[in-house]
């Protein structure tokens, strides 16, 4: 009887195709995403390997981050989850200015809070510092947040932006 051994599965990674590939505005919000997750590395990245390194944490994996961040397995939950939460919340800032009838608000003063769970759901939410409203609520489990591309992590953020946009909205219906 002959055995045949199973090869391993690829290791995932973003491609820099992949990233060019993707239309002008996604390739921005990757971009501040880079910017979020390395922000001593603020230049577009050149190749795969410098684009996959840097968003590794984004990446599929077997647990709730990566391999090589179980040393601060919440702080790098928090790390993930903010990431991608301050890209929205830059995104949704954008739209409402866009859109912003009177008075214009020059200052937005949205936090980002997490608390992160490996077993449970991770809470998140954006919330006004100067006023008492809260734009976003909700909680996730972890590896819900691990994606298979580049277009995947936008729309993840998309859905934020959209999300974060109509909370404001709700809260301030002539705004």
């Amino acid at each position: 009887m002959m055995v045949t051994e199973i090869p391993p599965e690829p290791e995932a990674t973003y491609t820099i195709e992949e990233y060019q590939g993707l239309s002008e505005h996604d390739r921005l919000l990757i971009m501040c995403l880079l910017q979020e997750a390395c922000p001593f590395q603020p230049t577009a990245p050149e190749t795969t390997e410098d684009l996959t390194e840097r968003l590794s944490l984004f990446l599929p994996c077997d647990g709730c981050v990566p391999e090589d961040y179980v040393s601060d397995v919440d702080g790098y939950i928090v790390a993930k989850f903010r990431d991608l939460l301050a890209v929205a919340r830059m995104e949704a800032v954008i739209r409402v200015r866009r859109t912003q009838v009177q008075p214009v608000i020059q200052d937005f003063h949205w936090a980002i809070l997490v608390t992160p769970s490996t077993m449970g759901e991770t809470e998140y939410a954006i919330v006004d510092r100067t006023e008492p409203y809260c734009y976003l609520l909700d909680s996730d489990k972890v590896w819900t947040f691990q994606f298979d591309s580049l277009a995947a992590i936008v729309q993840q953020i998309e859905s934020f932006t959209s999300r974060i946009e109509e909370g404001y909205r709700v809260t301030h219906p002539t705004g």
